[in-house]
């Protein structure tokens, strides 16, 4: 698994992380194509493969084509919350324009997952450790009492 902010992902890289990555790379590039997104690890790819089949390029541009699919998924599963939308016949990765606590959260749990938090933890004085497990206490909180409530 790559961890960022330095770890490029290759063409064995799953989708999900190719899409962790781009969503990653849309926070500082608001609309993110994801043609240009795979344009440098593909040049560094020393994984050619060229037999007159398939190669190294023919898998990654499946891989926008899974990248795609994935961000769809996750737009589906968050129920519509997810901080990212897909335009430009699903070629751009672009930030919603929407700055609800959801994507706040969503923001952070991406980057405390895909931070290398041994090394990078601490950053603008805080420590993300720290703010993950106040995270969790609070969303843990939030269930219990959800769950209870009924039980009195």
């Amino acid at each position: 698994m790559f961890k960022l902010p330095h770890g490029i992902p290759n063409s064995r890289t799953s989708s999900q992380d190719w899409t962790d990555y781009a969503e990653y790379l849309c926070l500082h590039d608001p609309n993110l194509s994801l043609n240009k997104l795979l344009k440098t690890p593909m040049l560094i790819s020393d994984e050619i493969i060229n037999s007159g089949i398939e190669d190294e390029t023919d898998r990654f541009i499946l891989k926008v084509d899974e990248i795609a699919a994935e961000v769809n998924l996750r737009i589906k599963s968050t129920g519509g919350l997810y901080p990212f939308r897909l335009k430009d016949n699903d070629y751009t990765l672009q930030q919603a324009e929407d700055s609800s606590v959801y994507s706040h959260v969503y923001v952070f749990l991406l980057l405390a997952t895909r931070l290398n938090m041994r090394d990078e933890k601490k950053q603008n004085g805080l420590d993300g450790t720290q703010v993950f497990e106040k995270l969790c206490a609070e969303i843990a909180l939030r269930f219990l009492e959800i769950t209870l409530k009924p039980m009195y």
